[in-house]
């Protein structure tokens, strides 16, 4: 089983990143739990931004499709752009 989850962020949802994990499912159904870290950086904006997760599972092989489960904490960063004084001459 693949599972593929993508995080988009930004003021369009344009900045995204994708990664995926295969986890072997044996016949007994046992539970499995993985992580999946991700992580972007938005463009800057004035106003709110968006931020979706979005995950799709694929079984290859077996019989029957087992049931995936995902689970997400967003944390959201604001970091002031760095600014540059000229003295006046």
């Amino acid at each position: 089983m693949t599972v593929t989850c993508t995080l988009a962020a930004g003021p369009a949802v344009t900045t995204t990143l994708t990664r995926s994990v295969t986890v072997d499912v044996d016949a007994n159904g046992d539970t499995e739990h993985v992580s999946l870290p991700l992580s972007v950086t938005a463009p800057s904006s004035a106003s709110a931004i968006s931020t979706t997760l979005g995950c799709t599972q694929v079984a290859s092989g077996g019989t029957g499709t087992p049931v995936v489960a995902a689970q997400a904490t967003i944390y959201a960063l604001a970091i002031n752009p760095t600014t540059t004084t000229t003295p006046a001459s």
